[in-house]
C-alpha cells in the first residue's frame, strides 16, 4: 500500500506513506527524507500509530493510524487514517 498527501499552507511538504504487507515494512518521508523505518514481523495489535514533524518554519504533528481486523488480517484492506495538528485530515484504504 503506498499512498501521499501534502501537508502545509504557505510552507507544503510531500508525505509519503509506504506499507509492505508481505515483509511487515513500514516508510514514511517527507519531501524524499525518511522518518520512518519500521519493520514489524509480529503483532496482536490491531491499531499501530506513527507520528513525525513536518516543516521548519510552519511545523506540524502528523500521525498516521493505520487499523486491521483481527480475523484474517492479511486478506482484508487496512485502513489509514491521517491527522494534521490532531484534527482528521484523510483516510485511505487498502
Amino acid at each position: 500500500m503506498q499512498f501521499w498527501f501534502d501537508v502545509g499552507r504557505h510552507e507544503i511538504h510531500r508525505v509519503v506513506f509506504s506499507y509492505d504487507k508481505t515483509w511487515g515494512k513500514t516508510l514514511i518521508t517527507v519531501d524524499g527524507f525518511s522518518v520512518v523505518e519500521h519493520t514489524e514481523w509480529f503483532s496482536f495489535s490491531t491499531v499501530k500509530t506513527f507520528e513525525f514533524l513536518v516543516g521548519r518554519q510552519e511545523q506540524h504533528q502528523v500521525a498516521v493510524r493505520k487499523t486491521r481486523t483481527v480475523f484474517m488480517a492479511f486478506a482484508r484492506p487496512m485502513v489509514y487514517e491521517v491527522f494534521v495538528d490532531g484534527w482528521p485530515f484523510r483516510t485511505f484504504e487498502g
